[in-house]
């Protein structure tokens, strides 16, 4: 991991250190927008992030969570653990917020908190960073495990059909098209289970009434529609709290680089958009 992106995981958990979410429940779904340069990215919170576009050209479909707890038959949405609450702030004072936190849950029992700082890169580089942590925090009076899915439906350049997508270690995705690329690292813990798969198999093996664990398929497939899930096996002990550290970095392929040295990337995007 590089130093600038080691750099950018302590300020978000410094941030998280330090942010006051009021903690009155909130009901039904809120859109959060976030601007940092280049980069804009979307969030509703009953079905995760929606939107992320870099240099105007959108490279997201969703992203967004689940969880099984002990007991459970099946994996629930994020949301259905109950959402209370969020704050967006400018963390870096360019214009527009830049870090969102958003808990779900019982802020006197069992909740999670997600939180992102987006960074993003100079107009028309392509180059955008999203840092994401999740922190569970336990304040009943036994220990909670749970089963936690990450699910990520990325359709880079705004096209859905032409993606190859890799788990390339155990604790790395990467997918890309012609023109860009986006690669997501886990920082700590590394997941237990993984996969790769064509729209939307994944996502029906989550929403059914049974359930899940992701089967380990690491790839290449495509060029196609592709999608990728991570799974944590999790425990959280008594008024403890267990984080996930993860960065997405959105950055154009090598073959792209060399065309913008010649300026024609401009001509690229636009024929994608078409």
């Amino acid at each position: 991991m590089s130093t600038l992106r080691l750099t950018l995981v302590v300020c978000l958990c410094a941030f998280l250190a330090i942010v006051s979410v009021p903690s009155q429940p909130a009901f039904g779904s809120t859109m959060v927008q976030l601007y940092d340069l280049n980069s804009h990215v979307e969030f509703e919170t009953d079905s995760g992030q929606t939107v992320w576009l870099v240099d105007k050209v959108s490279q997201l479909k969703q992203q967004w969570f689940y969880y099984r707890l002990d007991g459970m038959t099946e994996e629930l949405p994020l949301s259905g653990l109950g959402y209370f609450n969020h704050k967006a702030v400018d963390a870096n004072f360019n214009p527009g917020d830049d870090t969102l936190t958003v808990i779900y849950g019982q802020p006197a029992g069992f909740s999670i908190t997600l939180a992102y700082l987006l960074n993003g890169g100079l107009g028309h580089s392509l180059k955008s960073d999203l840092v994401e942590t999740i922190t569970f925090h336990n304040l009943t009076g036994q220990a909670v495990h749970l089963q936690f899915f990450q699910y990520c439906d990325f359709d880079l350049g705004g096209t859905s059909d032409d993606d190859i997508v890799a788990i390339v270690n155990p604790n790395t995705v990467r997918q890309s098209d012609a023109l860009i690329m986006v690669a997501e690292t886990v920082l700590t813990p590394v997941p237990e289970h993984s996969e790769v798969a064509l729209y939307n198999s994944t996502l029906l093996k989550l929403n059914d009434a049974g359930p899940t664990t992701l089967d380990g398929t690491t790839g290449p497939i495509g060029p196609d529609d592709v999608t990728w899930a991570f799974q944590w096996d999790v425990t959280v002990p008594v008024g403890g709290t267990v984080q996930i550290s993860k960065d997405k970095n959105i950055t154009p392929e090598p073959a792209t680089l060399a065309l913008m040295g010649l300026g024609g990337v401009a001509l690229i995007l636009s024929r994608k958009r078409r």
